[in-house]
């Protein structure tokens, strides 16, 4: 599921759901991944739902796109009011879960077109993830541009200096990945513009998470911290506290 598509192979024109109108029905669309080349189509329009973009037919999405199945992300299901970025990271950085609605309806409960019984704002690494993911870069959630908050392959030209402050990002380990109580990871881009470098006080948690990416080496990781210069050349430092600051997903690199 995504709320933004190409119209073309080259990716170069792009369409938001929230922009589309009838005339866009039943056109084949490019999924925002180009490793992907499922057939992306309009759905929702007039319905209880938000719009959006999902594959219907062969090709379906690769094995894991993030733009597929897997991304439990919809905005008809998610409240994006008070929901502030820095602070959620913060939150994920220290362990503690935010202030959410009392409101029990799950995402997956679709029986119902009231706005107002939304169940809650994205919290959790994976959903602020998702919802990134299922916007465009250039789009905002709550006024926050969504490229301010995930650094990935698409947002990294607005990083020409570096990754500074409350960010998640999405990278990959290094072939040598841990020392020292720190862990070393690489962008998930083409180029692996950055180095991002975890440093752990408590070593218990290091050598766990270190046992985790051992093991799952071959996926994509994504990471949610407060980032500042090492004193390396194009790495950058974070603390990493607890467990929900990282998630190692399904895709592989």
């Amino acid at each position: 599921m995504s709320l933004y598509v190409f119209e073309d192979k080259a990716r170069k024109k792009e369409l938001k759901a929230k922009d589309a109108q009838k005339c866009n029905k039943g056109i084949r669309y490019y999924c925002p991944n180009p490793a992907c080349n499922a057939k992306m189509f309009l759905w929702s329009l007039d319905g209880e739902r938000t719009a959006h973009f999902q594959s219907k037919g062969e090709p379906g999405h690769i094995e894991h796109c993030p733009f597929g199945s897997e991304n439990n992300f919809h905005s008809t299901y998610w409240k994006e009011e008070d929901f502030n970025a820095d602070n959620a990271i913060e939150h994920l950085m220290n362990g503690k879960r935010t202030n959410l609605s009392t409101n029990k309806m799950s995402p997956k409960d679709k029986t119902t077109d009231d706005k107002s019984t939304k169940a809650m704002k994205p919290h959790t690494i994976r959903q602020i993830y998702d919802m990134c993911k299922a916007h465009s870069c250039k789009d905002s959630f709550n006024n926050q541009l969504i490229g301010n908050i995930l650094v990935d392959n698409r947002s990294m030209f607005m990083y020409p200096r570096g990754v500074f402050g409350y960010h998640l990002i999405e990278a990959k380990c290094k072939r040598w990945f841990y020392d020292n109580n720190c862990i070393y990871l690489v962008s998930f881009t083409p180029k692996e513009e950055y180095e991002f470098e975890l440093r752990f006080s408590d070593t218990k948690l290091y050598n766990e998470i270190k046992n985790m990416l051992y093991n799952n080496r071959e996926y994509v990781i994504i990471v949610a911290g407060k980032w500042e210069k090492s004193d390396k050349f194009n790495q950058f430092s974070s603390k990493c506290n607890c467990k929900s600051q990282i998630k190692v997903l399904r895709q592989k690199v």
